[in-house]
């Protein structure tokens, strides 16, 4: 009886020692700690992250100050029509621009341009309500009638964000 529960223990322990192995072997190496002495092993690092991942296209930029000094396309913008994807390819990201409109909108709140208590209206948004519709509705998902009154997701809506950001610093939002 001993002896099978030394011999299942052991067994256990290998098992995750073996996977741990495994997980520190196979997993992607953090970017942020991989050397790019030069744009062309920056190149070269980004292909073959694209490739490993099987991503189809991607863009990349290196900015420095207020101006790229660097861009490129990666593999394909579209696969079907062989169009490659170039360093002004427009990739359509559905929900991920969610994260970057509200990053933008609440950086523009720290910079005091926008309060989120700021009526939609003030940036020619027009939504059908009772009561005005504010900034931070759109950035919660309560614009609906009674704003603020309940949850409820509208892509649209919280699209309208984009002229939030247009009108308050006079630039397109792409």
């Amino acid at each position: 009886m001993r002896r099978r529960r030394f011999r299942a223990l052991a067994a256990l322990v290998f098992v995750v020692v073996a996977a741990s192995a495994a997980w520190f072997t196979l997993r992607e190496p953090d970017y942020s700690r991989v050397p790019v002495p030069s744009l062309d092993r920056l190149e070269q690092e980004l292909e073959s992250l694209r490739g490993r991942l099987r991503i189809p296209g991607m863009s990349a930029a290196v900015a420095e100050n207020d101006r790229i000094i660097w861009a490129r396309g990666f593999g394909m913008a579209n696969r079907e029509r062989s169009v490659a994807a170039g360093p002004d390819t427009i990739y359509h990201l559905a929900s991920l621009t969610k994260a970057f409109g509200s990053t933008i909108v609440l950086q523009l709140v720290e910079e005091g341009r926008v309060s989120l208590d700021d009526p939609v209206s003030r940036f020619d948004i027009t939504v059908e309500s009772q009561a005005p519709v504010k900034v931070w509705h759109l950035l919660s998902h309560t614009s609906g009638d009674p704003p603020g009154a309940a949850y409820r997701y509208d892509g649209n809506a919280f699209g309208a964000l984009t002229q939030v950001v247009e009108r308050s610093t006079g630039q397109p939002f792409a």
